[in-house]
């Protein structure tokens, strides 16, 4: 193959090393993609580094700052990005021999130091229904169009694990009963979904097709995301040779990502389960709701920024200056005791990872959420 890259089958302890292990080998295969983007700009007279071309066909960066901004500041975590992305520039331009494994070191070593330590317990797994894990997130600009902007919430599927179920006896059973579970979820716990979205190399697969998701394209969307590397998995947990040779041959991928959608009662007429069936309580979010919520973030920032070396007295003088913010947990209820719990923990000398991971403070942070996310209730007929 191209670039010398041959994968072997993984061989791992259990199923958090092999995991790990394939996720470093899909990183090689997003780092050729992104030689091909470097070499295309470079044919075109164009001067791009190489940590640029990778970005574009990857959001491994855009990840990387997730995980790390959670206890850092913005600045901070901007400036690691920055360095990281040096050191995979010099790793590239260091000669041509042993490029591919040069540049991936740097890669595990960065997954390493921020994705695999224990101690860092931001990572959380995803919400799931079986085989289906899904997450909330604001209405894509795809969706205007069908009333839905970023106000509203949709339900973004993750269709990895429909995958890996595939040909297996009872399949499509299992599926449809993991789908009847969401229906319930919806309804039950997230009534201000305004559609159940997807977006995956899967969207043209005939299982995930006959699901109901209606696919459109947008702006919003390219091939760096959407679970696009997963295609290079093959049922046993190893890269899938074959289409990893057609991929670095051609310069194409075999299966282009694609953003689909299904309104949220069209898919509650599918797949709500018959017994809870009739008039149906849904409710909108708030107008305006994010930029409440950013108004709270940027409040907030300062005391995040420079938690590590705040006394209890500069603490306190930072809350008593966000006298705004205050009048809304005032109003919600919850004032004295957000205050009393930062206070509490700062004496304590406890991290922001702790402090957010207590079950009063998600406690708060809901409460909190309810308030400034609850717009007007509207029923509709489930036959």
């Amino acid at each position: 193959m191209p670039e010398n890259y041959t994968p072997s089958p993984i061989e791992a302890a259990d199923k958090v090393e092999h995991e790990k292990k394939l996720e470093k080998e899909l990183l090689k295969i997003q780092i050729l993609a992104g030689k091909m983007v470097w070499n295309k700009a470079r044919a075109e007279g164009k001067d791009i580094s190489f940590s640029k071309a990778f970005e574009e066909q990857s959001d491994f960066f855009s990840k990387l700052f997730r995980e790390i901004v959670i206890d850092r500041s913005e600045e901070e975590t901007d400036q690691i990005l920055d360095e990281a992305k040096t050191r995979v520039n010099e790793a590239f331009d260091n000669g041509h021999d042993q490029w591919l494994d040069r540049v991936a070191e740097v890669f595990d070593n960065l997954l390493e130091q921020w994705c695999y330590k224990k101690e860092n317990t931001n990572r959380k797994e995803r919400a799931a229904a079986g085989s289906i894990s899904y997450g909330l997130k604001a209405g894509p600009p795809e969706l205007e169009p069908f009333g839905i902007d970023s106000d509203d919430e949709v339900l973004e599927l993750h269709l990895e694990e429909i995958y890996k179920r595939e040909q297996k006896v009872g399949v499509k059973k299992a599926v449809l009963q993991d789908l009847q579970n969401l229906a319930v979820a919806i309804v039950d716990r997230m009534p201000q979904v305004k559609a159940v979205t997807g977006f995956s190399w899967l969207m043209e697969h005939p299982l995930v097709k006959q699901i109901g998701f209606q696919t459109i394209e947008g702006p919003s969307h390219g091939s760096r995301g959407g679970s696009t590397w997963l295609q290079f998995v093959d049922r046993n947990g190893n890269i899938h040779e074959q289409r990893l040779k057609q991929f670095l041959e051609t310069g194409e991928l075999p299966f282009k990502a694609r953003f689909g959608f299904i309104p949220v009662v069209d898919f509650l007429q599918r797949y709500l389960p018959a017994e809870r069936r009739g008039q149906i309580i849904l409710r909108e979010n708030r107008p305006g709701w994010r930029e409440a919520k950013k108004l709270f973030y940027d409040a907030f920032q300062g005391i995040k920024d420079r938690w590590s070396d705040l006394s209890v007295e500069e603490l306190k003088s930072l809350l008593e200056h966000e006298q705004s913010a205050l009048a809304v947990l005032e109003e919600i209820g919850i004032k004295d005791q957000l205050v009393d719990l930062l206070v509490e923990a700062r004496q304590a000398g406890k991290s922001l990872s702790e402090v957010r991971e207590t079950l009063e403070t998600l406690k708060l942070n809901q409460k909190l959420s309810d308030f400034l996310t609850h717009g007007k209730e509207y029923t509709v007929q489930i036959e």
